[in-house]
């Protein structure tokens, strides 16, 4: 797969969802998302290197209906025909970019005329393109979130490594709608002005929380990763790592939880939720949160895959946050050496 991979969180496998009081349930609608996307690429990538005879011959319609069912019931499926509209402010995958645009091209062909377009397209030099340009994305990103991880180890001997989740309370969004306008929800142009809005403030409450972080921890405040995520439920969320010395933090699941409800209480003034990780390790198949040495390569090992993690489902629907200036990723910058704190053995 040209996924970035990670078996890091089952809940997060999951699609999880906070709600208002604070606990994690399954999204159902967030889940069939991910899942149609997914159930659509892997289709694509069988389809590529398909016999191009069993599309050109009619007795073999009906095995290539059948292996290709799917491809031809989302085709129809009004949940897929709404996801360029429930997702307004996001870029999906080459794969799901060109079944999206095949299938408003083709849409008054029959199924086996829509089929021999998607392979068409699969074989085709700019999709091609496409897929070279996001498998060296994939592959700077790990690069770049390995060397960071790396680099913040061989500052600090041991890293407290935090993992939490801030979103909004349910239907905030709507309320937010509400008063730009009386204009319907569903109407797409109006979503997206709200959005695109709305948008500023939370990128807004994301720096009043990190310059808030760095002056209560200050030296101890060693790095942070952070990914802001949109969806139709959840609507904007992050996905947040933090790393602090381990030489002067020990408690995790507090420190998270004081995180968590600095974000609840004062930044967002009532309207946030958030889901401590470090207090529910018991649910990570690989622990990669906690207090971690330098010397503990597996645990390290596992840390970057939970930053790797970050991004997982980047590659099927990635938010561009409306323009440039808005970034949707970001981590911090490694920390010079100083005499201050305690270095890593051997260094």
């Amino acid at each position: 797969m040209d996924t970035l991979e990670s078996n890091t969180y089952f809940l997060d496998d999951m699609y999880p969802i906070i709600t208002d009081n604070n606990k994690l349930t399954i999204d159902d609608i967030n889940y069939r998302t991910y899942n149609q996307l997914h159930v659509i690429e892997e289709s694509l990538k069988e389809l590529k290197s398909e016999n191009e005879q069993l599309l050109a011959d009619p007795s073999g319609y009906s095995f290539i209906l059948k292996k290709y069912q799917k491809l031809v019931w989302y085709r129809k499926e009004q949940y897929i025909n709404d996801l360029e509209e429930n997702f307004p402010d996001s870029k999906f995958s080459p794969y799901v970019n060109l079944y999206l645009k095949t299938k408003t091209e083709y849409r008054k062909f029959d199924d086996i005329a829509f089929l021999a377009a998607l392979k068409k397209g699969l074989q085709s030099d700019a999709f091609k393109k496409e897929i070279a340009q996001q498998r060296k994305y994939d592959s700077e990103y790990k690069k770049e979130v390995r060397k960071y991880i790396n680099g913040l180890f061989d500052y600090r001997s041991r890293l407290l490594v935090i993992r939490i989740d801030l979103s909004y309370r349910k239907g905030l969004f709507r309320k937010i709608t509400t008063n730009i306008s009386n204009k319907p929800l569903s109407k797409q142009g109006h979503k997206l002005e709200a959005l695109k809005a709305w948008s500023l403030d939370v990128q807004e409450h994301r720096k009043v929380l990190l310059k808030s972080l760095k002056k209560q921890y200050s030296k101890g405040f060693i790095g942070y990763m952070w990914k802001l995520e949109y969806t139709e439920i959840k609507s904007f969320h992050f996905h947040m790592m933090f790393f602090l010395d381990g030489s002067e933090h020990r408690e995790d699941i507090t420190i998270a939880q004081d995180i968590g409800e600095l974000w609840n209480n004062e930044i967002t003034q009532g309207d946030g939720l958030y889901w401590n990780c470090n207090a529910n390790k018991e649910k990570y198949k690989n622990l990669g949160i906690g207090m971690i040495s330098h010397h503990e390569e597996d645990l390290r090992d596992n840390v970057i895959a939970t930053a790797m993690y970050l991004v997982k489902k980047d590659y099927l629907i990635r938010s561009v946050m409306f323009n440039s200036k808005n970034r949707a990723f970001s981590k911090g910058q490694i920390p010079q050496k100083s005499k201050s704190g305690r270095p890593r053995k051997g260094a």
